[in-house]
């Protein structure tokens, strides 16, 4: 359905990538491992020293990291992200912005870009310090496939088109045989283990030299 998705939202292109079929369980394998801790710390800025923050955040991060070592995560692949929600007094919603020495300034300009108001001279309160733990997941390498270009299908079958309440005859492509350089005119299917590709009248669709096909609207 992609393309006719496409074609009513105005979008000429479609990239279905390589293994379609399993690409989104492809993702969770490479993503990166996430760990999300809070604490909070309900008190005026002037009240909260440097060296209280540092140490809210040291204890955070430690329960990240053993969180990640869970996970099988090692130490040299492991980053930590610090930020802190903070709020003028009597506000009863918070901005997250990332920490730093000077997070009251920060917060005055995230206020301003967000709501069109500063009130610099009212007390700022700070709510709480978060850190997230980040994993660093497996490179996914994205290499050139060494695919040889492809004949012209090789047979062809009955397409019905369901939103168009129509069939029409659509050539067969087998997907592992498209190389770069190859051209697949509509109306097509392009097969392979994990999905079927449907290319319509008024679209090509080929393959890069990573093996995404491109499905262009040619109309």
């Amino acid at each position: 359905h992609a393309a006719a998705l496409a074609g009513a939202l105005g979008i000429g292109r479609v990239i279905i990538p390589k293994d379609p079929g399993v690409f989104s369980a492809f993702g969770m394998t490479v993503a990166d491992v996430l760990k999300d801790r809070a604490a909070t710390i309900l008190m005026d800025a002037a009240s909260a020293s440097r060296e209280l923050l540092e140490k809210s955040y040291a204890g955070i991060e430690a329960s990240c990291m053993s969180d990640l070592e869970d996970d099988g995560v090692a130490r040299d692949d492991m980053s930590f992200v610090r930020s802190l929600d903070a709020r003028y007094l009597g506000q009863s919603y918070e901005i997250n912005i990332a920490w730093s020495p000077q997070w009251v300034d920060a917060f005055h300009e995230a206020h301003g870009r967000l709501y069109g108001y500063v009130r610099r001279g009212q007390t700022v309160e700070l709510v709480a310090v978060r850190v997230r733990g980040v994993g660093r997941g497996p490179t996914a390498v994205n290499a050139p496939g060494a695919r040889s270009v492809a004949p012209v299908g090789r047979s062809a079958a009955r397409a019905h088109l369901i939103h168009a309440q129509a069939e029409l005859a659509a050539k067969l492509h087998e997907r592992e045989t498209l190389g770069p350089g190859t051209v697949v005119t509509g109306p097509a299917l392009i097969l392979e283990s994990g999905a079927t590709s449907f290319v319509p009248p008024g679209w090509e669709a080929g393959p890069d030299l990573f093996g995404h096909i491109h499905m262009m609207d040619r109309r």
